[in-house]
């Protein structure tokens, strides 16, 4: 159909003539005619009650009894997990809250003194790195080589003998 065909299709739906003149005077009259009645004129129709919920079990077949009340409890169902889960996702936020929240904070900064000499020894024995001693005596202030106390036990005179013979170059032992 193409616009054109609406003005000249003699089939189609048509409103009849003087319908809107005449459309505000009848509704006038309605409500005049409601007024004076006092209230809405009763057609006479009514359902009884609770018709439609017994229409099913008066007309329908056995079969069809069964679908409806499967559906019907199905519904019902529906309704009550979305309440379970809505409950359970408001209980797992509340559980991860108080998890975050009351975990107690762990002091994470760490310092010198909380090392000690065997942690320190590991690893400087394991790591492999390339420090030589003036770069390690400039990392040293002096302070805290005169903090440092070295136990008798520790370094023994044959330690010490067997450390300067390891040495090749002896360039390598003067600090400035």
């Amino acid at each position: 159909m193409t616009p054109n065909d609406f003005d000249t299709n003699k089939d189609s739906y048509a409103v009849p003539e003087g319908y809107f003149e005449t459309l505000e005077a009848s509704l006038a009259d309605q409500l005049e005619l409601e007024r004076l009645l006092g209230g809405k004129i009763d057609s006479g129709f009514s359902t009884p009650d609770n018709y439609f919920e017994t229409v099913v079990d008066r007309m329908a077949s056995p079969a069809l009894k069964t679908v409806y009340a499967a559906k019907k409890t199905e519904k019902q169902n529906k309704g009550s997990k979305k309440y379970i889960y809505s409950g359970l996702s408001i209980a797992a936020a509340i559980a991860l809250l108080i998890g975050l929240i009351g975990l107690p904070k762990q002091d994470t900064a760490l310092d010198f003194d909380s090392l000690d000499m065997a942690s320190i020894e590991a690893y400087m024995t394991t790591e492999s790195y390339n420090m030589n001693t003036s770069e390690l005596s400039s990392l040293l202030t002096e302070e805290a080589v005169n903090t440092l106390s070295v136990s008798s036990e520790v370094l023994t005179d044959e330690i010490l003998i067997e450390y300067l013979e390891d040495i090749d170059n002896l360039y390598q032992l003067s600090i400035e």
